[in-house]
């Protein structure tokens, strides 16, 4: 439990949600709407290239050691943050 904790950017997320949560971000999207649609512009492309070397190792388009497909999947967790951040941004829009 304390690795998922800290090996996965759970808490990251969690205090981000909090940190939302008490602006009030999602609830007033027209105060907001410069955050939000920075969230946007930038966590879609950001976690597009991150999900690009696994997805090319997926379709077997390369050939990664076994190190860089594990330092890969950890890019890719931490870019999915990026995603998540995006597509609330877009919801609240």
């Amino acid at each position: 439990m304390v690795f998922v904790m800290t090996g996965y950017p759970l808490l990251s997320i969690a205090l981000i949600g909090v940190w939302a949560g008490q602006k009030g971000v999602l609830e007033q999207p027209g105060e907001n709407r410069l955050l939000l649609v920075r969230w946007a512009a930038i966590g879609l492309p950001v976690s597009l290239a991150g999900a690009v070397p696994l997805t090319l190792g997926g379709l077997q388009w390369w050939t990664p050691e076994p190190v860089a497909v594990g330092l890969l999947s950890a890019l890719h967790i931490l870019s999915g943050v990026a995603g998540g951040l995006a597509y609330a941004a877009l919801f609240g829009l």
